[in-house]
């Protein structure tokens, strides 16, 4: 991926951010509240791919002017930008996962989240209990054991 060298980006020297759910983004006032939030959070630049739903909400209103919103992006160049941000912040549940195992600590932009374990090691937070960017714990990315199972697994069946 080029992604770094067409965005003129240097690894960990920004944000990125996506924002596509109903309840984020086709509510003006939620939208207006949720940037709010993104622009008090400590990072110079936020990259914004911006989802053709969000789009249409996005023309009606003031952005911050440290979001820089790109057109969307396909996976290869999205997981570059992923991996050598500083942080993620979104409300896509695919994301957060993707940044948890990219060693990225994410803000996410919910109520709630399915991935709990990625808030359990302080990788994750949710936007209303985010305390600052030095917050993040960073427990560990392997919460399912050492990636050593297929090994001692092999090992069971071969003395059996």
């Amino acid at each position: 991926s080029e992604i770094l060298t067409r965005l003129n980006l240097h690894s960990r020297s920004y944000a990125v951010m996506t924002m596509h759910r109903a309840v984020n983004v086709d509510d003006e006032i939620r939208l207006k509240q949720l940037l709010k939030f993104v622009d008090n959070v400590e990072v110079e630049k936020i990259i914004f791919p911006v989802h053709p739903r969000t789009k249409r909400i996005l023309s009606k209103i003031e952005i911050p002017k440290k979001i820089i919103t790109i057109e969307p992006i396909g996976d290869i160049d999205m997981v570059k930008l992923t991996k050598e941000s500083l942080l993620v912040l979104t409300d896509s549940g695919g994301l957060q996962k993707e940044a948890f195992w990219l060693s990225v600590p994410c803000i996410t932009l919910r109520e709630e989240t399915e991935w709990l374990e990625t808030v359990e090691l302080g990788w994750n937070v949710l936007y209303k209990d985010y305390k600052g960017i030095e917050s993040f714990a960073k427990k560990t990315a392997y919460p399912f054991g050492d990636g050593r199972a297929g090994k001692r697994i092999a090992q069971v069946i071969s003395d059996m």
